[in-house]
């Protein structure tokens, strides 16, 4: 094959793998709700204190142990900004992570927190409802320093299991959606904020910079990271759902 016609065929083939993931995303994006599919009654967003990595820096460094909790409780404190101000489709609640088994058993009353992380007193669903989304910004595995055990009512952020998107969401700390039995959404669903418009249309831009310097937090030795997904998620409910 000549060499001219040997540099198209690996231009396109370049090509066709920048764009394949994009493409798999506006497919995700273009998809709706099969029949009889319902919307959920609450989404219930986990709190993560990530203990098992907090267990061994404490062993191993424990000077880095303030820096450490610094970056949880500052991710934990922009997540409850971020659902409690920005999502709208639906009642919003959040658990801590440590409540996970509890959450996963149908188990809501005293363990559902409010916007001040307080418990909520009449949430909109009953103890054993199943109709909910359970929401993290996290990674899709654990830790490299976690020691994930076998147990079914671990933590949603102890799971190991790729989102549907692309290969680098394993490694990369996003919004991820599980069911109420804590197994992510199929790649058919909306387990992800697929339509990231990172601007809602109903805020200028002078106050979406705001909203940016306040809500996002990049954490410099690990990845505890937090970017606003709630106004995105809703985004992509409602035309899931529509």
């Amino acid at each position: 094959m000549p060499l001219l016609a040997k540099c198209h065929w690996l231009t396109v083939l370049c090509l066709f793998a920048m764009l394949a993931p994009a493409q798999g995303q506006y497919l995700q994006i273009g998809r709706r709700a099969k029949t009889g599919e319902k919307p959920p009654k609450a989404m219930l967003i986990e709190l993560l204190t990530r203990q098992n990595q907090r267990a061994y820096i404490e062993q191993y460094r424990k000077d880095l142990l303030p820096e450490f909790d610094t970056d949880v409780n500052a991710v934990i404190r922009n997540t409850v900004i971020d659902w409690s101000r920005y999502f709208r489709f639906c009642p919003v609640y959040f658990f801590v992570d440590t409540n996970a088994s509890r959450i996963q058993a149908g188990e809501f009353a005293g363990v559902l927190l409010d916007s001040n992380l307080s418990p909520v007193q009449q949430p909109v669903i009953a103890n054993g409802e199943t109709n909910i989304y359970i929401g993290y910004f996290g990674s899709p595995m654990a830790q490299p320093d976690d020691a994930r055990n076998d147990s079914s009512t671990q933590s949603t952020g102890q799971y190991m299991e790729h989102d549907g998107d692309d290969v680098t969401s394993l490694i990369r700390e996003r919004f991820l959606v599980h069911d109420a039995h804590f197994h992510m959404l199929g790649e058919d669903q909306p387990r992800t904020n697929y339509i990231r418009s990172y601007r809602p249309s109903w805020m200028n831009r002078r106050e979406y910079r705001e909203y940016r310097r306040t809500i996002v937090h990049n954490a410099k030795r690990w990845y505890i990271d937090y970017q606003p997904t709630a106004f995105s998620y809703d985004a992509t409910l409602r035309r899931y759902f529509r």
